[in-house]
């Protein structure tokens, strides 16, 4: 069955230390209809409360608030407190894909819920008894093992016919959409990164699963790594309808337009969108500045960051016009004129954080020129080297 291309979604993945209230606010001034996702948030965390400093005001669209959680009644009751506090979601996630020990994955929920498929069913069922038309999902891997040897073992047929009876069970507790990760998960040995890395794709899995599961939204995840691979996957003859990246989107943030005018909305805005990005979100910082519930400095940073990282590769790129070694193409990058208008953006923003955190840090001036690595340097004065370097060491890993 093809593809209905009117009902594409595409979705950004959820990430922990990333996907924050502060990180969706850039991607909004991005774009108006890619799905957004929260970071996953454990129930024991979320029952503690300060749901502003999570998720930021509540009334936001295109929003999946994923959880990650063993207990039935603990889910429950976090979504009432949810519903009580003002906070709704065009969908609520579980999390069974996730085989970081950081977040708890490799231990007791997480990827290790797929070992577990009466649980998965039973966790399902309170979330879809109460949130009424919001989607309920799953995010899953394609399948599960101890160690990485053991994926040399897997049984593709038996493996599937366990995943099936598994995605059977979660669609007796209530989903209607299904998130599969084209990768089997490693419990142990593994780091996060090399979890993304290790494990090899298979698209032809999730494929299968979108043809026998045709009553609920299969998206697929893992492997997209640019433009042209998102490209790539929407020129196939497929019924999936929607695609989920993560790291892309750390990496190339304002690519995020480029999804949303080619593949979401068809429309000619790319250029206004990105050109007045930094400044829409310089508006949404100084608002958190000000307000009693503000972001973290780090927090509220860190998207202008990740940006000024991308413009000075790409800056690099245009002026060394080398694209044989990259999956970075000349005509998805900026005009030199739209680089400046970026840079002085970004200078300001960094200037007024500077400013509102008492202008003592921030004390080197800006050259007059376009400088970009200049700029992503200027952050170690605002939020410190430990922070600044971490950030470049994550991003170099991406």
């Amino acid at each position: 069955m093809a593809r209905d291309e009117s009902c594409h979604e595409f979705h950004v993945a959820p990430m922990q230390c990333y996907t924050n209230a502060p990180l969706r606010a850039l991607f909004q001034t991005l774009s108006d209809n890619a799905v957004l996702w929260t970071e996953m948030e454990k129930t024991s965390d979320l029952l503690i409360g300060s749901f502003e400093k999570r998720f930021g005001e509540p009334g936001h669209k295109n929003i999946v608030l994923q959880l990650g959680g063993n207990d039935v009644a603990e889910i429950a009751k976090c979504l009432v407190q949810l519903k009580t506090e003002g906070y709704s979601f065009d969908e609520v996630n579980l999390n069974c894909g996730c085989p970081s020990v950081e977040s708890g994955g490799a231990g007791t929920y997480g990827v290790s819920l797929m070992k577990k498929p009466e649980l998965t069913r039973d966790l399902l069922q309170p979330i879809a008894d109460s949130t009424g038309d919001c989607r309920v999902s799953l995010k899953c891997r394609t399948a599960v093992v101890e160690t990485a040897e053991e994926l040399e073992r897997i049984n593709e047929k038996e493996n599937f016919a366990y995943l099936h009876n598994y995605i059977q069970h979660a669609c007796a507790g209530g989903i209607n959409h299904l998130v599969l990760h084209a990768r089997p998960a490693v419990l142990s040995g593994l780091s996060p990164s090399k979890n993304r890395q290790v494990p090899q794709l298979n698209y032809r899995v999730v494929e299968q699963i979108s043809n026998d599961f045709s009553d609920i939204q299969v998206t697929l995840n893992g492997g997209i790594r640019s433009i042209s691979d998102l490209e790539t996957l929407l020129s196939r003859d497929s019924r999936i309808a929607s695609h989920m990246a993560g790291r892309l989107m750390l990496k190339r943030p304002l690519d995020l337009a480029i999804v949303d005018s080619r593949f979401l909305s068809k429309d000619s805005s790319y250029d206004k969108r990105v050109s007045t990005c930094i400044d829409n979100y310089s508006a949404y910082v100084e608002r958190m500045m000000n307000s009693k519930n503000s972001q973290p400095l780090s927090d509220l940073c860190l998207p202008l960051y990740l940006v000024s990282e991308q413009l000075q590769e790409d800056y690099a790129l245009i002026e060394s016009d080398n694209f044989d070694h990259t999956t970075v193409r000349k005509k998805d990058l900026l005009q030199e004129c739209e680089f400046d208008q970026l840079y002085d953006s970004i200078k300001n923003a960094i200037e007024l954080i500077a400013l509102a955190n008492g202008g003592s840090k921030h004390k080197k001036p800006f050259p007059q020129y376009t400088n970009f690595k200049r700029l992503s340097a200027s952050f170690k004065g605002i939020v410190g080297t430990k922070i600044a370097n971490k950030w470049k060491r994550n991003r170099s890993e991406l």
